[in-house]
């Protein structure tokens, strides 16, 4: 579907009127992340394949893409069957793991609805009792009488977990956030500033690490940033640390579906001012076919338009969040 189609659909619901409707090495994660390596380009093999993907997660029909962090595992003939190594892994019993499993990256800030959610989609009976905790690194659901020892349990979720979520997704985007375009690491650090205001996440410090151009990447002059996901309120900021948008699309070094998919919704989305419903309507009608993550569709009352995070790796990851009738 091009841009203009849904374009055309957009103002055809006339939104206006609100319609109703670890252990990997951090620096290599940061690198993955933003540096989406394809594989396989010329194979020729119909076995389904195993897919590498992370919070960004898609190989998509051309190869392996991957992104985001970790290794993340999933089979195609079932999406969500697997896990995520820098994700959510669900089980209905924990001596099932990892031969039977769900999961895929964080969702909404709650692990245990993400995991229930990931369970229905793959028509998996919901967990009992479930309780998220971590274990050797990796983030897990599972029955609480089932949590093994040596675990950390994970205090329910508040706004704040749903808040640095949002942060997350934003400093990955590929729509407007900071992988959305070429930013230097000042740029990017006074992105990320904006973000900690808007989201409210007080005390928590933005750093510049060090980080020469290489000689051998003389294109690879943008800043990438991550949240520290081991509890830390720090937002670490990466200068020449991978390549322009536009490199990577002269280049094809991504499938050209994430650019289309991007500058939709960036077009019908993020520049528009839309209901949740009619946003997720759009993301729908562009996506297609395409393999990705659960697209996530979050209520925010206090919104008056609907904004949009789109995170690309091992499979693409569309979140919205906004208001069930639009104010402009």
């Amino acid at each position: 579907m091009r841009n203009d189609d849904v374009l055309a659909q957009l103002r055809g619901a006339d939104p206006a009127r609100g319609a109703d409707l670890s252990r990997t090495d951090r620096g290599a994660l940061t690198a993955l992340r933003e540096g989406i390596t394809m594989t396989a380009r010329t194979s020729t093999s119909t076995r389904p394949a195993r897919r590498l993907a992370t919070r960004g997660g898609v190989a998509l029909v051309a190869g392996v893409m991957l992104v985001g962090g970790g290794a993340a595992y999933a089979a195609y003939e079932r999406l969500y069957v697997g896990g995520a190594a820098d994700g959510i892994t669900c089980l209905t019993q924990w001596s099932d793991w990892p031969s039977s499993s769900t999961g895929g990256p964080e969702l909404t800030g709650d692990p245990v609805a993400d995991c229930q959610h990931y369970n229905d989609l793959e028509g998996v009976e919901p967990i009992a009792d479930p309780v998220a905790f971590r274990f050797e690194n990796m983030l897990f659901v599972a029955p609480r009488g089932d949590v093994p020892e040596g675990s950390t349990l994970l205090a329910a979720p508040t706004a704040q977990d749903e808040a640095r979520r949002e942060l997350q997704a934003s400093l990955h985007d590929r729509v407007d956030g900071v992988s959305s375009r070429c930013m230097t690491a000042d740029e990017a650090a006074g992105f990320v500033t904006a973000e900690l205001e808007r989201l409210a996440l007080t005390g928590w410090q933005v750093e510049i690490t060090q980080n020469e151009p290489s000689a051998d990447r003389p294109l690879d002059v943008c800043a990438s940033a991550w949240a520290d996901e081991a509890g830390a309120d720090v937002v670490r900021v990466t200068p020449n640390s991978i390549p322009a948008p536009e490199v990577l699309e002269a280049n094809g070094d991504v499938v050209p579906f994430v650019f289309t998919l991007a500058d939709t919704l960036r077009q019908a989305v993020a520049e528009q001012c839309v209901s949740l419903s009619v946003a997720e309507d759009v993301a729908t009608a562009a996506i297609g076919a395409e393999h990705h993550w659960p697209t996530t569709a979050i209520v925010d009352p206090d919104a008056s338009c609907t904004r949009v995070d789109m995170e690309v790796g091992g499979s693409i990851l569309v979140t919205l969040r906004g208001p069930e009738v639009a104010t402009p």
